[in-house]
């Protein structure tokens, strides 16, 4: 029915094409105008799981608490010449103060220049040349975040125009600086996928028309779909992330569409001289297997939003919203640019790129042939070499973004590295314990009590960096006298500390927190320990009065909470994907082994791609190749959105060899003819979009944020595996093991049974796959 009905729009496009092509104009200049403005509704937020200890923390800390806010940065200091306390010193940090002090959205600085006498020693470095700052904002996070690049650029201006080092660091200026490269290496990789893709194009279609067609239509679904992110992006929080990963997949799905279209459209013209009919069989055929295929892709990306991560499901949807277009605009557009070119499809031919006449090349089917003789051995060693490089995935170890995704050269983690650098109690990572009570107050005497032996059993834990909590600022004091201090009217306390108590006692005086800095890496495996047992032993333990809860928040239990939520949504993601996949299949091919064959064939990909990206970018095997260094993490959305992106892109191409295998099997009945037979018609196909994919793909690797980095290399290794081994080796040797049971369906009677001669051979398929050289 769906053939008949492709074919059908194929044959009658050419009476309504150019209603098509101006619908698609017209749309393309709404959408172009709308992603001309997609990076202002990006965030770097999403990353909170809803409802989790960690999050309720969060939005205490800016909602119950003076010294806080929503969106806080810190200022970093360093002058070479002058220590801190000297005038030229304290003119320089004046300058750089009145500077953030007059921008949009600042409410209070907390520096060396107000803060309290006794607190001015511990914001001063050891050496005296470094100091720190607290910069409070009364703007959301979202807005802070596109407001940093101005800022940060004025900013370390001004600081190189006086001869110091300063920056402002903190979770808006680090996902500024993410969103800043992030466009940055979008260009970046734009300018090698471009080229590159044209150069392919033309030794693949080996005309100058035929190669800039796809382009074309590649162009037209990346700005359609960049347009409805917009749109969506501005209603709801959508990640930074989302622009590279979609175009990554809008960019490759469109151009290995266009790239089966035409081909086959070019085959068909060749052969009937008749663009509507050749249109027509191109549809029934190419245009059939691309709407699988991007149900598969759109099922594989849909399966995630089980995975309970704000910022996951907006990247699959921004990937969704790209594959529809994709396929949209390969089953509507490019027909009616095709039926619009007819015969001008072959326009600019390069005589240096053409074909030897007569002379197809026989390296694929000796490629088939060789594995139908020997089929075991075939899949034994290609089974054994794909489970080699899955060894290193067993050692993965995930982690949450932070500031080491970001390039060495990115202000903000300079500015990081120098304040860690110049600071004892500035540990790797910081995590934030709250305690509440509902009557009193905190700074009462037996709790104040309470919270002074917690803040020193816990000082005692190894990984320890710091604690702080209000009980710092009482050094000296008996608890009695220093609960009565704490309670007293602040108009009485030294010049320069209620800024400081604000910070770590509510502004109803009920809830209290402690500041804690580890030494580790928050997602580490000993930070994680740390957190599980302050959660499981050391509160328990800790004899607190009854009416006391507790609540953790901070990097290692935020990333807890994610890698919690990822874990429980993985399965049923997985099982969804896998799936819905298997349904699709089953329905293109008519097969309930075939399917399964495919998913297995993909879980090998995936466990081969998943180990040798952890070699390069978690153990850093070449990775300064890309000009990036490992942290010995991958980030923990990576392997997900990976499997999606993979599991929907290998199918891709299962899709494509199956159906042309199909093709032959529904007309002769022979398998292992028909395996023959499909390796060598769609085996120079498939690598051509293979080499198409990998471009696109590795021009993401070379961007400048590790994620995207991983992400762009994981996805050009998974194609290069997928195209080779497993697409040309593993499977045509399993189906030839399989047989007849390749095409076993209930009620379906098997051709290969009637034992029947073959009707078409290869010979003859040779004869109908004209040479172009003409």
């Amino acid at each position: 029915m769906l053939h008949r009905g492709l074919e059908a729009w194929g044959k009658s496009l050419h009476r309504f094409r150019w209603i098509v092509i101006v619908s698609w104009i017209m749309l393309i200049i709404v959408s172009g105008w709308l992603s001309s403005h997609y990076a202002n509704v990006l965030s770097g937020g999403g990353w909170d799981i809803p409802e989790s200890e960690s999050l309720k923390v969060k939005q205490m800390l800016t909602t119950q608490f003076d010294g806080r806010s929503e969106t806080s940065l810190m200022l970093v200091f360093h002058d070479d010449q002058a220590i801190a306390g000297e005038p030229a010193y304290i003119d320089k940090l004046t300058k750089m103060i009145d500077f953030i002090s007059e921008v949009e959205g600042i409410d209070h600085i907390y520096s060396i220049l107000n803060a309290a006498e006794s607190m001015k020693p511990g914001m001063v470095s050891e050496d005296g040349h470094t100091t720190y700052a607290f910069v409070n904002m009364n703007i959301d996070e979202d807005y802070a975040v596109n407001l940093m690049p101005k800022i940060q650029e004025r900013y370390i201006a001004l600081a190189e125009e006086n001869g110091v080092r300063s920056y402002l660091i903190g979770a808006p200026a680090m996902w500024s600086d993410i969103a800043v490269y992030s466009q940055e290496g979008l260009a970046r990789a734009e300018m090698i996928v471009g080229p590159l893709i044209f150069i392919i194009l033309l030794f693949v279609f080996r005309s100058l028309v035929a190669a800039i067609t796809p382009l074309l239509v590649t162009i037209a679904a990346v700005i359609v779909g960049l347009g409805l992110i917009y749109l969506v992006g501005s209603q709801v929080e959508m990640s930074v992330f989302v622009t590279n990963s979609a175009l990554m997949l809008g960019i490759g799905l469109s151009i290995d569409y266009s790239l089966f279209m035409v081909n086959r459209f070019r085959t068909e013209l060749d052969i009937h001289k008749d663009v509507n009919k050749a249109m027509g069989i191109a549809m029934r055929t190419s245009g059939h297997t691309i709407f699988f295929s991007g149900i598969t892709v759109f099922a594989a990306m849909i399966a995630l939003f089980v995975v309970d991560v704000p910022a996951i499901k907006a990247i699959a949807f921004g990937a969704i919203a790209v594959v529809i277009f994709a396929v949209l605009a390969t089953l509507t557009l490019l027909p009616a640019v095709l039926t619009m070119l007819g015969d001008r499809i072959n326009k600019g031919r390069i005589p240096s790129l053409l074909h030897r006449k007569g002379k197809p090349s026989t390296f694929w089917s000796k490629l088939a042939k060789s594995i139908m003789r020997k089929p075991v051995v075939f899949l034994v060693i290609s089974i054994l070499l794909m489970g080699i490089f899955a060894i290193p995935a067993l050692d993965m170890k995930l982690n949450t973004n932070d500031i080491t995704i970001l390039p060495e050269e990115s202000s903000v983690r300079t500015g990081y590295e120098l304040y860690t650098d110049s600071f004892a109690s500035a540990g790797t990572s910081t995590n934030t314990l709250i305690v509440s009570l509902e009557e009193g107050r905190i700074t009462d005497q037996p709790y104040l009590s309470y919270l002074a032996a917690l803040q020193s059993k816990l000082m005692a834990q190894e990984n320890m960096k710091q604690v702080t909590s209000v009980v710092s600022f009482t050094a000296g004091m008996e608890l009695e006298q220093a609960s009565a201090f704490l309670n007293s009217d602040p108009d009485g306390w030294p010049q320069g500390l209620e800024p400081m108590i604000d910070r770590y006692v509510s502004s109803d005086g009920k809830t209290a927190v402690l500041d804690m800095t580890f030494d580790t890496d928050g997602a580490s495996a000993e930070s994680q320990t740390l957190i599980n047992d302050i959660r499981e032993s050391i509160i328990p333990q800790s004899e607190a009065p009854q009416e006391l809860t507790f609540a953790l928040g901070g990097d290692t239990a935020s990333a807890i909470d994610m890698n919690e939520a990822i874990y429980k949504g993985l399965l049923p993601a997985l099982f969804i994907m896998l799936g819905l996949i298997y349904v699709i299949l089953v329905v293109t091919f008519r097969s309930l082994v075939l399917p399964l064959k495919a998913i297995i064939m993909n879980l090998i990909s995936v466990g081969a791609t998943f180990g040798i990206v952890t070699w390069v970018f978690a153990s850093g095997h070449g990775i300064e190749i890309f000009n990036a260094t490992a942290n010995g993490y991958i980030s923990n959305f990576i392997p997900l959105l990976m499997l999606a992106l993979l599991f929907g892109l290998s199918t891709d191409y299962e899709v494509f060899l199956i159906s042309r295998v199909k093709e032959h099997y529904d007309q002769t009945g022979n398998n292992e003819e028909s395996v023959v037979v499909g390796i060598q018609t769609t085996g120079p196909l498939i690598s051509g979009a293979a080499i198409l994919m990998i471009a696109v793909f590795t021009g993401f690797a070379f961007s400048s944020m590790l994620p995207i980095q991983t992400l762009g290399f994981g996805m050009a290794v998974a194609i290069l595996l997928d195209a080779t081994i497993v697409r040309l080796i593993i499977v045509p040797a399993a189906m030839k093991l399989l047989g007849r049971w390749n095409w076993w369906f209930p009620g379906q009677k098997s051709m290969e049974a009637t034992n029947l001669p073959s009707r078409v051979n290869v010979a003859r398929l040779h004869q109908q796959e004209p040479d172009r050289s003409r």
